[in-house]
């Protein structure tokens, strides 16, 4: 936390300023009008358990569909939904990976 008042004159130079010259787009990407999904991989489950079979049911996602489960990190508002999906697909169903910090946290 700060100790004490900042300068106005640094707290206007940590604001981001446009840079010189022209955008320029690193990745030059066709337009596309369609995307074929062959693989469907949950990125993080959530907070809860509930939360995201209910989400899942309200977007019409079929978790049997999904064919693995990568979570970000260990916290309970990123893995909570879990429990959820291995309580509608059965716990060895799916595969799924971690972080190295994520895999000590279980």
């Amino acid at each position: 936390m700060c100790d004490a008042a900042a300068d106005p004159g640094e707290a206007r130079a940590a604001v981001p300023r446009q840079a010189a010259g022209g955008a320029v787009d690193p990745i030059a990407l066709e337009p596309v009008d369609e995307v074929l999904v062959t693989t469907l991989v949950l990125f993080d489950t959530g907070l809860s358990p509930t939360a995201m079979v209910t989400n899942a049911d309200r977007l019409g996602v079929d978790l049997s569909t999904i064919q693995g489960v990568v979570l970000s990190h260990g916290h309970f508002d990123h893995a909570g939904g879990l429990a959820g999906l291995a309580g509608k697909r059965g716990v060895g169903s799916l595969p799924w990976a971690c972080t190295s910090v994520t895999a000590g946290w279980y």
